[in-house]
């Protein structure tokens, strides 16, 4: 099916007062346990976390007294995290920035730069995925790592459909296309969610994405000068080719 992308779109603007309690921070538990142990065997002082949303993993990397910088290209997703902050509890918070993750600039570098949820296919054309990566090792100290993960063709061939789900008293209905010869997707959820008080509110916004081919993004890698690259499919028993998601980890 043809997928239209629009020129430029609004991330996370509708969603993002309800991405927590829909519970899409549930990515987080499938992304830690990759990100801890390069943290640990890094002894990482310091981590930049890409796309960050509302906060989850960057909270979570902050109470093992790490320097963590945020940053989102949504205000929305940075108000929700910015609230979250301020009920925080341990010693060293994260700071959080807006700004675009192909062309930001901090002004400092880290010890690791990590990005999830398959938020790199967010980048919908492949010079801004290749600078994308080019920003990530820019902002890395010699030897620091970059670790993220991208939705393959097999990943996003499951979105050209329509899906109903229920997630406790809340509803959700997603509306998909995925083009292969374009290698472009996209999908519009309609949120029906209840409120307190037997309030109930509804949302839709629509999410575009582009499949960047594995052979691409390893010349991205290397062509940004990193090393002792490996991919790794999400789960265990998939291969590279017919996994729906996978993992890049690389060194500056």
């Amino acid at each position: 099916m043809s997928v239209s992308i629009p020129y430029r779109w609004r991330v996370y603007k509708s969603i993002a007062k309800y991405y927590d309690l829909l519970g899409w921070n549930e990515f987080h538990d499938v992304s830690w346990p990759r990100l801890k142990p390069l943290l640990e065997q890094n002894k990482s002082k310091s981590y930049l976390d890409l796309a960050c949303g509302t906060g989850s993993l960057a909270f979570t990397v902050s109470r093992l007294g790490i320097e963590v910088v945020g940053v989102d290209k949504s205000p929305e997703m940075l108000q929700m995290a910015t609230r979250r902050l301020r009920l925080f509890k341990g010693k060293t918070k994260p700071q959080f920035i807006k700004g675009d993750m192909t062309r930001y600039d901090i002004g400092r570098q880290f010890d690791g730069v990590g990005c999830f949820f398959d938020a790199a296919n967010h980048i919908l054309s492949e010079g801004g995925f290749f600078n994308f990566v080019k920003n990530a090792s820019r902002h890395l100290k010699p030897g620091g790592f970059f670790i993220f993960d991208v939705n393959t063709a097999s990943g996003l061939r499951h979105w050209d459909a329509v899906l109903f789900s229920e997630r406790g008293k809340h509803a959700l209905l997603m509306k998909g296309s995925y083009d292969r010869h374009t290698r472009f997707a996209a999908v519009t959820i309609t949120g029906f969610v209840s409120l307190s008080g037997g309030k109930k509110d509804k949302f839709k916004e629509t999410f575009h994405e582009k499949c960047y081919p594995h052979k691409y993004v390893m010349s991205c890698l290397k062509k940004a000068g990193f090393r002792d690259i490996e991919a790794s499919p999400s789960k265990v028993g998939s291969t590279l080719r017919n996994t729906g998601r996978v993992f890049y980890t690389a060194y500056k």
